[in-house]
């Protein structure tokens, strides 16, 4: 995923965190974060409500882009002779 996507504000006018935040959630979301990472954005998001909030936000742009332009699903149907 981009990570130039923005989906967060910044939380008490925090750009590093901000940067941060969106870096940990897109690597999450591309199954791309290691467990450290994963930790820190735990921390993230319980200390913050706009990290939250933002988090949501980015799991829905994320599905609506996977839903978007994802494959296809085939009906593929067999018949039994």
């Amino acid at each position: 995923m981009n990570a130039n996507v923005t989906c967060l504000e910044a939380p008490n006018g925090s750009d590093q965190v901000l940067e941060n935040t969106e870096e940990l959630i897109w690597s999450l979301l591309d199954d791309d974060l290691p467990e450290e990472g994963i930790l820190e954005l735990e921390s993230l998001v319980r200390k913050h409500i706009s990290v939250r909030e933002s988090y949501l936000n980015c799991v829905k742009l994320h599905i609506d882009l996977t839903n978007h332009f994802g494959k296809p699903v085939r009906n593929v149907h067999t018949t039994s002779d």
